[in-house]
């Protein structure tokens, strides 16, 4: 898979579900294959990153593991998936037990360019929520770079 460049265009933009202009995220799903075991240990190891940071308080560390394209969306959807505004302003502040977001990734799958699909279910403080991301390889970890989501809170 080649690396993502900051030309290569990205089929869904980092923008909420429901927003105007919202790709049909199940036919950009379906251009894939089934992800192999590798790329699945991957994706889900950014989540899951992801998800450590916003338990942590730490927005700001989640962020990195955005492309550019998409991190500014990603600051705006912090409520909705959890994490606490402490690592905005620069101080962390982790969450309690009960606030912390769980993720579960699904249906990860590859495109024909090389970027990675997957589906991750979740549930932070503002309720349940569904994130539908197309990660780019750049180096040996991937990164989201783009996303949709929608839940029971709103961002």
């Amino acid at each position: 898979m080649a690396p993502r460049t900051d030309a290569s265009p990205d089929a869904v933009g980092a923008t909420p579900i429901g927003a105007s202009g919202t790709p049909d995220l199940a036919a950009v799903a379906a251009e894939g294959k089934p992800a192999p075991p590798a790329v699945v240990a991957a994706v889900t190891a950014t989540v899951h990153a992801i998800a450590a940071c916003l338990n942590a308080g730490d927005p700001a560390r989640a962020a990195e593991l955005f492309g550019a394209a998409a991190a500014p969306a990603f600051f705006l959807a912090v409520p909705l998936l959890g994490g606490g505004v402490g690592g905005l302003s620069g101080t962390p502040r982790p969450l309690p037990e009960e606030q912390r977001t769980e993720v579960r990734v699904r249906d990860a799958r590859v495109l024909p360019d090389g970027r990675a699909t997957a589906f991750v279910d979740g549930h932070g403080p503002a309720g349940d929520f569904t994130l539908f991301a197309v990660f780019v390889q750049e180096g040996a970890r991937y990164v989201i770079g783009a996303f949709a989501v929608r839940g029971t809170g709103s961002p």
